[in-house]
């Protein structure tokens, strides 16, 4: 499980595939200057509640993976691990997306 550590308080654990993709979305949302709610459904306290945060440029992030990553097409951006992970463009571009989207 890797880690998406907002204002550097707020601790919202991820499965490093998810992660990953996630940090490529909110990456190029942020580089084109906007501003968005990520929502994610909480199940590691096992209440099954959901989670919000608005996220803006300048906004204090920091990304830790329990493994490490490769790129688009399997190209390394990250040391060798035990595992790695894929990007796959349909997934990265859906979350970038839904971003856009009211969510039910």
């Amino acid at each position: 499980m890797g880690t998406l550590t907002y204002d550097s308080g707020l601790r919202i654990y991820f499965n490093d595939w998810t992660l990953a993709h996630l940090q490529v979305a909110i990456g190029v949302k942020l580089h084109l200057k906007e501003s968005f709610h990520l929502s994610w459904k909480d199940e590691t306290d096992g209440d099954g509640g959901r989670g919000s945060i608005w996220i803006f440029p300048g906004a204090p992030l920091f990304f830790k993976f329990a493994v490490s990553i490769c790129g688009f097409g399997g190209q390394r951006i990250l040391p060798s691990g035990a595992t790695d992970i894929a990007f796959e463009r349909h997934t990265v571009a859906r979350s970038g997306a839904s971003s856009a989207q009211p969510q039910d």
